[in-house]
């Protein structure tokens, strides 16, 4: 670090900032469950049973010191089941550009095209053979 008066040096009110901003920043706690060890955060377990949260901060304490790339590390913690979430504001931007699925819906109408080809065609194949049936019984009855 710079000494004081140097240039480059930090100045008191930034050492003052990164000092608070270091300090730990409270957190609301979840009541029920705040005297388990570490921070036990109140959105955490909102919602939720309390039989529901102790099992949830239990899973969090045994899963959270997993390795990254360790696929048991990731198992949905309980009451994520039932959770409501929220859609990103990135997949709703993306929604709102490109549509919810395009490819889906050009492969949809492209199949109603094509049906609706194979009943003209299957009409006109019919009529001809019902104008061959008749021309044959004109023949006969003549």
């Amino acid at each position: 670090m710079r000494k004081k008066g140097e240039p480059g040096a930090p100045t008191q009110a930034a050492i003052n900032h990164i000092k608070r901003a270091s300090e730990d920043i409270d957190e609301a706690e979840d009541p029920e469950i705040g005297h388990k060890k570490g921070a036990q955060p109140a959105g955490y377990y909102k919602g939720l049973k309390k039989g529901t949260k102790l099992k949830r901060a239990a899973h969090f304490a045994k899963h959270g010191k997993k390795a990254d790339d360790d696929n048991s590390a990731y198992k949905p913690a309980p009451g994520d089941a039932k959770a409501k979430t929220k859609t990103s504001k990135h997949t709703l931007r993306f929604k709102q550009m490109f549509g919810e699925s395009e490819a889906q819906d050009l492969a949809k109408s492209r199949i109603e095209r094509e049906k609706a080809a194979d009943a003209k065609r299957h009409d006109r194949m019919l009529d001809r053979a019902r104008l061959k049936d008749t021309k044959t019984k004109n023949k006969e009855s003549k």
